[in-house]
């Protein structure tokens, strides 16, 4: 999960958007699947994912959708200590 918190805070800052491959989309889906309370945004941007994942397909996201990614995958990050 580090990995992809890593590659998309880079997108967002260096790229206009940020299209993971399978494996991560998978850790995506895993992560919002795991987080206790998603906003609607992080809800539906899991539904997003989670669509193009089920047809074989990388969603394409941009700066702001990077955001609500980000947010979402650092509240599933375990607990680092």
């Amino acid at each position: 999960m580090d990995f992809v918190i890593q590659k998309a805070s880079h997108r967002i800052e260096h790229g206009p958007s940020y299209t993971p491959g399978a494996a991560e989309v998978d850790v995506i889906i895993t992560a919002f699947d795991a987080v206790a309370r998603l906003s609607v945004d992080e809800h539906d941007l899991g539904e997003y994912f989670a669509a193009h994942w089920e047809e074989g397909r990388s969603p394409t996201i941009g700066r702001a959708k990077m955001s609500i990614l980000l947010d979402g995958l650092r509240r599933a990050r375990p607990a680092q200590g």
